[in-house]
């Protein structure tokens, strides 16, 4: 499928799509799409607003930014809207991989006709065989001698090669007057005395990336009394990460014993200055 034959298909769901909204869902998208200017947003309903996001995003970009709003930022899982936007996507995603297939199989075609093209052109160079006194065979095919002459094909001589007479290695006596020498004394890796038996061994640095920064929570996906399972965006990143229940109920002044996941879903999104390391909020400050 071209890219003209899904952008006729995604239009029209699109359409549907964003009818099925309530008004709080479309702000809360339209907040979302940063491309579009806030002039256009405005002036625009949302009948025309499938083309302005085709324009701006582009086919294929904007069909991703709606799976993850629709899944994540909204979210809407229900069927209603699922059952428009999923054949659409993963018609994408198979388009896709077509699309990478057909790069490795021409890859790897130019790679065979490229050394096709350098490999070198043996020059056809007739030698002869011999098989009897009479006949010579060609390899561009077996041809007779003219003459009849008999090409006879020279003998290597031979070699006569005489063994040598072993000689008999005798036994040495040793001396009892000689001084013995000294041995050598193996030390075990941990007995060896240039080396201190208590040395520390370096700690291996955290390999762990580090990030900072204003984040927004746009989702939570799990909350327990130990960790909450959220959805943040830092700086137009989406990460899933971690958070100490604790921290994120005192940063933003939540009740313990009530349900977490529900007092933070209404107010989404929130904002914080935050420092993650690897997966994990280590640090979280109301911004």
């Amino acid at each position: 499928m071209s890219l003209k034959r899904l952008e006729a298909r995604w239009k029209p769901a699109l359409t549907s799509i964003l009818e099925e909204l309530d008004d709080s869902q479309y702000l809360k998208l339209m907040n979302w799409l940063e491309k579009i200017p806030q002039g256009v947003k405005n002036s625009k309903v949302r009948g025309d607003m499938p083309q302005i996001i085709i324009q701006y995003y582009g086919v294929e970009e904007s069909i991703s930014l709606l799976d993850k709003a629709l899944n994540f930022w909204i979210p809407r899982k229900d069927a209603a809207v699922q059952t428009l936007l999923m054949p659409i996507v993963e018609k994408m995603k198979s388009e896709r991989q077509k699309k990478a297939k057909g790069k490795k199989t021409k890859t790897a075609g130019e790679v065979l006709q490229k050394a096709a093209e350098d490999y070198p052109q043996r020059s056809s160079q007739t030698s002869t065989i011999y098989f009897n006194p009479t006949e010579a065979v060609s390899t561009s095919g077996i041809k007779r001698k003219a003459d009849g002459a008999a090409a006879v094909k020279p003998k290597s001589p031979k070699v006569e090669r005489k063994n040598k007479p072993t000689e008999t290695i005798k036994p040495v006596k040793a001396d009892p007057d000689a001084p013995t020498p000294p041995q050598q004394v193996k030390l075990p890796p941990n007995k060896d005395p240039s080396k201190p038996s208590g040395a520390a061994k370096p700690a291996k640095a955290s390999s762990a990336p580090v990030k900072s920064g204003r984040i927004q929570i746009i989702a939570v996906k799990s909350t327990n009394k130990t960790n909450t399972h959220l959805v943040v965006r830092l700086k137009k990143e989406l990460l899933e990460v971690f958070i100490t229940t604790r921290l994120l109920l005192e940063t933003f002044g939540f009740k313990p014993y009530d349900d977490v996941k529900e007092q933070i879903q209404g107010l989404l999104p929130l904002s914080a200055d935050a420092i993650i390391l690897g997966n994990k909020i280590s640090e979280l400050k109301k911004a």
